[in-house]
């Protein structure tokens, strides 16, 4: 049985199910996955998502993070050793990548890697982007995030034929059935319980609150937006470096609603009571919950979003404005105070949340990892690797 090793700096509450999907599935292959993780660094620990994977298939180990957190050394020497293929995060911070890379090189051990590609939050050049560059086609394999991410694998070099888009995704069948499951009667509740009229149009920020997501762009807007629509209230779900801002906004004005982070039945509860998603900057996967509860992503022309900002179709399941307070909360205030238009994104938001799930990025990946590995596969793949 050949053994697959991913690497993680840390688990994330949205990428466990994804992992027991893909061991699932890897198991009919004939193969065994396992997964390696450490806790998270001191900043991350705000967040409040960082739960453990079963034994099953994963496997915590302390991680060691030096000078400030920007480094970070997990004794996984072993595991790699013993590795059929070891996919890991294109980080440069992850010390034990480096290693991999040369053993990639010499032809000692098959090495892939997932993600972006690129920093998409970074605002600017640096030596780190130069090196993740120049090592794009120095892995035997990439698990390229969305076609964006694979464009620009192509443009820098990197072969085609050893790129699986994933089409990177969140457990929304889980979150679509427990937006299913609340009852209007819950809805009208959970709005009285925060004061929020039954006519009043509401917004929701659900995302950790970090520089690249720009709470205090979002803040600005929202005054804004509140002066162009008297009865808008908006909601904030999530928690980080940055959530002083919000904190500290909501204290002032009693619509701001800051909930910080929540999960599974409130998380869809504070979706089901919104009209629309608003995440000015820093677009990453909350697109597909938005979608999943059928609201339209508001945003703005931000260099920084993830890759997912590929989903967001302008005009049919959200918007995209430039990156202008005012031209922001116009846009949004145009969206909240037309009904017919508003009914037609959200429409278009259910049917690209419809696009995008779990189980296909599951099977994708699963599909990627065969073809890397030279195997055939035992059960009929869900579709060509790569195809988006």
């Amino acid at each position: 049985m050949k053994r697959i090793l991913i690497i993680q700096a840390q688990m994330k509450q949205y990428r466990v199910p994804f992992f027991e999907r893909l061991h699932r599935a890897l198991q009919k292959e004939n193969l065994r996955l396992r997964v390696a993780y450490s806790s998270p660094a001191r900043s991350e620990l705000q967040k409040g998502d960082n739960p453990d994977l079963s034994t099953e298939c994963g496997k915590k180990v302390k991680g060691y993070w030096l000078f400030r957190d920007r480094i970070l050394f997990q004794p996984l020497l072993r595991e790699i050793l013993h590795s059929d293929l070891v996919i890991v995060e294109q980080a440069n911070k992850h010390l034990l990548n480096h290693l991999l890379l040369v053993l990639s090189a010499l032809g000692l051990k098959r090495v892939a890697f997932w993600g972006h590609g690129r920093d998409f939050q970074s605002r600017g050049a640096s030596f780190s982007e130069w090196f993740k560059v120049k090592t794009l086609s120095s892995v035997d394999w990439w698990f390229a995030y969305t076609e964006k991410t694979k464009s620009h694998l192509r443009e820098h070099g990197v072969n085609p034929e050893k790129i699986t888009v994933v089409q990177n995704a969140v457990d929304t069948r889980q979150f679509r059935e427990e937006l299913e499951s609340i009852s209007d009667a819950e809805r009208e509740q959970a709005r009285r319980s925060l004061g929020i009229a039954a006519d009043s149009k509401v917004g929701l920020f659900c995302a950790a609150i970090t520089p690249q997501k720009q709470p205090q762009f979002l803040v600005a807007s929202a005054l804004r937006i509140k002066e162009l629509v008297p009865r808008f209230e908006l909601l904030v779900v999530g928690g980080g470096p940055r959530e002083q801002v919000i904190r500290e906004a909501a204290s002032k004005h009693s619509w701001i609603h800051f909930l910080g982070p929540q999960f599974g039945r409130n998380k869809s509860l504070y979706h089901r009571i919104s009209d629309v998603a608003l995440m000015p900057c820093g677009v990453g996967l909350g697109i597909l919950d938005a979608f999943a509860a059928g609201l339209p992503l508001l945003t703005t022309e931000d260099p920084a979003h993830g890759p997912e900002i590929a989903y967001l179709e302008p005009s049919i399941n959200g918007l995209s404005v430039e990156q202008n307070v005012e031209k922001y909360s116009a846009a949004v205030a145009d969206v909240l105070t037309n009904t017919v238009w508003l009914q037609q994104l959200k429409a278009g938001a259910l049917r690209s949340g419809e696009q995008y799930t779990v189980e296909k990025m599951a099977e994708r990946f699963k599909a990627g990892i065969i073809q890397c590995l030279g195997m055939e596969s035992r059960t009929a793949a869900l579709s060509p690797v790569g195809e988006g």
